[in-house]
Parts: C-alpha cells; sequence; structure tokens
C-alpha cells in the first residue's frame, strides 16, 4: 500500500485485483467513455477502492494540476498493477 497526494490530501492506493479491471472495462463499454474520461475513471476507482466516499471524479479532474497529472497517473498506474494494460495519457 502506498499514497498519492492529489491537492493537499494524501490518498492509499493498492493493488487491484481481476474483479476491479472487469468491473473498469464493463463500466467503460456501458457509458462509452472516451480515453479522457477512462482516464480520470481509472484513477479515480483506484483510489475509491482504499478510501471510500471521499473523492468523486468529478472532485478528482477538478484537484488534478494538469502540470502534475502524468506524474500521478503514472503513480497510480504503478501501483494498481494497471500499468501493464493501459498507456500513461490515455486509457
Amino acid at each position: 500500500m502506498e499514497k498519492v497526494k492529489i491537492g493537499d490530501k494524501e490518498y492509499k492506493i493498492g493493488k487491484l485485483n481481476l474483479g476491479d479491471m472487469n468491473r473498469i472495462l464493463k463500466y467503460r463499454e456501458k457509458k462509452k467513455m472516451d480515453d479522457y474520461d477512462f482516464a480520470s475513471h481509472i484513477m479515480w476507482y483506484a483510489i475509491d477502492k482504499y478510501n471510500p466516499d471521499q473523492l468523486t471524479v468529478q472532485q478528482l479532474e477538478n484537484t488534478i494540476d494538469i502540470d502534475v497529472y502524468p506524474e500521478i497517473q503514472e503513480k497510480i498506474y504503478e501501483v494498481s498493477g494497471m500499468k501493464k494494460y493501459f498507456n500513461r495519457g490515455l486509457a
């Protein structure tokens, strides 16, 4: 388990499992998300799993400054195990 700082708060992040991956992909299909929205949803899901109900997708998007977005996304993808499946900067 690690932490990622978003804005002025720290959130726990950890590994996701195959069930999480399945839920994330089904949600993308159901909502017909583009790559940008999907990347935000992946990051939110990884945070929400270990910090339930502390942050919405919209709050996440409004809190992350664009200049630190790549570093935050990279850390979340690396720690969650999703780096193998998605390209940073996309989904």
